[in-house]
């Protein structure tokens, strides 16, 4: 297992996650205060449908259903900070761990490609090196979460609404890509720039 998370951590910094990184990044700035909950509300999704559709048991989303996940979370997060602003942002981010999870290929070295090769008869052992994978691969966003977390809240109140609108905007512009079309070419020339 540890094998597979530091294969996780090493494809973390290769171009084809940003793919994952890009979405997820922008939920965790647009998360401001609740960045962990928001992530981990992203990451459970990714995970899950990963899971679900590498395993064989789903197929990749259309591009209008994607697009539109990531338009609902771009929407959700740029919303003010009222009664029910966790709530939305975990809202936000499954939205955005489904719509990822559709679009993600990963980046797949010697011991994810075994997992993902047995992964439609593994059972449960398959779903958890997927979270160990996957948690390895998205390291650097759980760092990010934690570090806006122990920020100091003056300077998170300051720079959260325009975090917030980023993180949105991002997600918004991803999910106009998707419906557009121009997601295949981009992950493809993402994938082929990422050599083993």
């Amino acid at each position: 297992m540890l094998n597979l998370f530091g294969e996780g951590l090493a494809t973390a910094f290769f171009p084809c996650t940003l793919v994952l990184a890009v979405p997820g990044l922008a939920v965790t700035l647009a998360g401001r205060r609740f960045a962990g909950a928001t992530l981990g509300a992203f990451l459970a999704a990714l995970i899950l449908g990963s899971w679900l559709r590498f395993a064989g048991w789903i197929d990749v989303m259309p591009s209008l259903i994607t697009g539109a996940g990531l338009l609902l979370a771009a929407a959700l997060v740029t919303r003010g900070d009222g009664d029910r602003s966790l709530v939305m942002r975990a809202i936000a981010g499954v939205g955005a761990g489904v719509a990822t999870g559709s679009l993600w290929r990963p980046c797949v070295g010697i011991e994810f490609g075994e997992v993902l090769t047995n992964l439609d008869t593994a059972g449960p052992v398959g779903l958890v090196q997927m979270i160990v994978y996957t948690v390895g691969v998205t390291a650097p966003l759980i760092a990010l979460a934690g570090a806006s977390h122990a920020a100091p809240s003056t300077w998170s109140d300051r720079i959260g609404p325009a975090l917030g609108w980023f993180g949105g905007g991002v997600l918004a512009l991803l999910g106009l890509a998707v419906i557009a079309g121009l997601d295949e070419r981009v992950i493809n020339r993402l994938f082929q720039l990422s050599s083993f």
